[in-house]
């Protein structure tokens, strides 16, 4: 009964370490699409003269893209977190504490520091 239960967990182990596998190339695949759009944003941007309307509306979908690859690249910062470590009870509490990190880091500017100065 015991090696029966202990063969049942390592199946559920493995299970969700699959699945979390198959999650993670599945961001892999968002991210790349993600960067794909923003490829073709900057260059729409960069051959265009807008008007202010326009500018807007260019402005607002790069910022859109940029708030979706975030989110993707935050996702795949707990899917690794989770495949790092050893699935255990207590992964829960850690996981949590990993997305509350995630949710309170702020971007430090290597270059063009003067646009972050009014923060």
């Amino acid at each position: 009964v015991c090696a029966e239960y202990e063969l049942e967990v390592l199946e559920e182990d493995l299970d969700a370490f699959i699945e979390q596998e198959l999650e993670k190339e599945e961001k892999a695949k968002a991210l790349s699409e993600v960067d794909k759009k923003i490829a073709a944003a900057h260059h729409y941007i960069e051959g265009s003269h807008f008007n202010v309307c326009g500018r807007y509306k260019a402005y607002k979908m790069l910022q859109d893209l940029l708030i979706e690859r975030r989110q993707i690249k935050n996702e795949q910062e707990v899917i690794r977190y989770i495949l790092s470590n050893k699935l255990t009870d207590t992964i829960g509490a850690d996981v949590e504490k990993v997305i509350d990190k995630i949710q309170k880091k702020e971007y430090e500017p290597k270059t063009l520091t003067e646009l972050f100065e009014t923060k």
